[in-house]
């Protein structure tokens, strides 16, 4: 049964949580070992009926993700870092973009179409791994020190906002010939996400009425908003080829436009969505790895690893840039560059649809998928956990005065 699976996932998920932080290591490695342990390819405990709705359970931890970082901006942050947010968003995207995709061909075999495919696919950073990390930390700093985690916090859904228009383009560039139509196909990227942000924060600013005139409790605007958001991704689908669109960015716009609108409403909703994470954080990567099939990544082995270290190296370089001049000390662009390692959320979308769509190429593209996944989700991870400490050695203070101001909080 898929309830008793779904058990089993959230107990499992919740022991290899705990075994993994006391290991001194990240949560997620944990959880992404059970669900390869219970998945298909391993003891294959998990029924077809939980398997079957997984990409729904992720879409819903997409959507408490990104709400989460939108929620969490403000303004005069994202004023204050100016042209740095987009910067970290798309620089270091496009380099390591450019950079796979230039040695895929040699490297993987693949054509141009096909080694363009795997350049921003593999590109996208997971902002299952990053946005939490983030959120967790700038919740305990105050000040000027929240300024790094805000800047990834926003530059992170820029980044996969990005990378999923870029391969959704990509892969309708099959159908189409000569130069202009192919021009014409990309500038819908900065116009779906100039139209997501403002439907986005058009909603936000609905919102804020509806919540200012009728007070329902904070678990009742979470509710709304998460559904929203999820009715925004879907709108992205049906309005595919009609008008471009962006519902990353329509979600990340709500959250920021009612945060700007009422700090009080913004909370309340964020707090209530870091106790949804805990368990969308379970289900999302047990059965992220319950869906990662390692045999595909041997067959790109130690040319698709090599392809994937030049692809990071390439982008630390291009955050380094971003982050040059800054005045954050040398451990925290460190940090900022680690937040551009772990891969996952984005490839585990994507990853089978040039397959699915008769790509010649699709075999490899969904073994670069998994072997993203493998490699950088829990590299990454680690990172950025060892870096935090090291950029912010006095946090453990702050964590300490975070905590005893949330014991007093109300429920609301």
């Amino acid at each position: 049964m898929a309830v008793t699976s779904l058990a089993l996932v959230l107990v499992l998920g919740l022991a290899a949580d705990h075994v993994s932080r006391r290991l001194r290591l990240p949560g997620l490695v944990g959880m992404l070992l059970v669900g390869l342990a219970l998945g298909p390819k391993g003891l294959d405990w998990l029924s077809p009926q939980l398997l079957g709705v997984s990409a729904d359970l992720r879409q819903v931890a997409l959507v408490v993700i990104l709400l989460r970082a939108g929620l969490m901006l403000r303004r005069e942050t994202l004023q204050r870092l100016g042209w740095r947010v987009i910067a970290l968003g798309t620089v270091p995207l496009g380099l390591e973009a450019a950079a796979v995709a230039l040695l895929a061909p040699s490297l993987l075999g693949l054509r141009g179409l096909e080694a363009a495919l795997v350049g921003t696919m593999t590109a996208a950073v997971s902002a299952a791994v990053v946005v939490p990390a983030m959120a967790g930390l700038a919740d305990r700093l105050e000040g000027r020190d929240q300024d790094l985690p805000m800047l990834v916090l926003a530059a992170t859904p820029l980044d996969n906002t990005c990378s999923v228009l870029l391969f959704a383009s990509l892969l309708d560039l099959r159908g189409l010939q000569g130069a202009g139509q192919i021009a014409e196909h990309l500038w819908r990227l900065p116009v779906a996400v100039l139209t997501g942000a403002v439907v986005g924060g058009l909603l936000g600013w609905v919102l804020y009425r509806v919540f200012h005139h009728h007070n329902p409790r904070a678990t009742k605007r979470t509710l709304i908003m998460v559904s929203l958001a999820v009715l925004l991704l879907a709108a992205e689908q049906a309005l595919r080829g009609i008008v471009p669109f962006s519902g990353l960015a329509a979600t990340l716009a709500m959250g920021l436009a009612l945060t700007d609108r009422s700090d009080t409403f913004g909370a309340e909703v964020a707090t209530k969505l870091s106790k949804v994470w805990v368990f969308a954080e379970v289900a999302l990567f047990v059965l992220l790895g319950a869906m990662v099939d390692p045999q595909p990544a041997l067959q790109v082995g130690l040319h698709g690893a090599i392809l994937l270290a030049i692809g990071l190296t390439v982008r630390s370089v291009g955050a380094w840039l971003c982050l040059a001049g800054s005045p954050f000390s040398k451990p925290q662009r460190a940090l900022g560059m680690a937040c551009g390692v772990p891969k996952a959320t984005v490839q585990a979308a994507v990853g089978a649809t040039p397959l699915m769509l008769g790509f010649p190429g699709g075999q490899s593209i969904l073994a670069m998928a998994v072997l993203c996944i493998l490699l950088t989700a829990p590299l990454g991870a680690v990172l950025i956990d060892l870096l935090t400490r090291r950029a912010f050695p006095r946090e453990k203070e702050s964590t300490r005065g975070a905590l005893a101001a949330s014991a007093g909080q109300s429920e609301g």
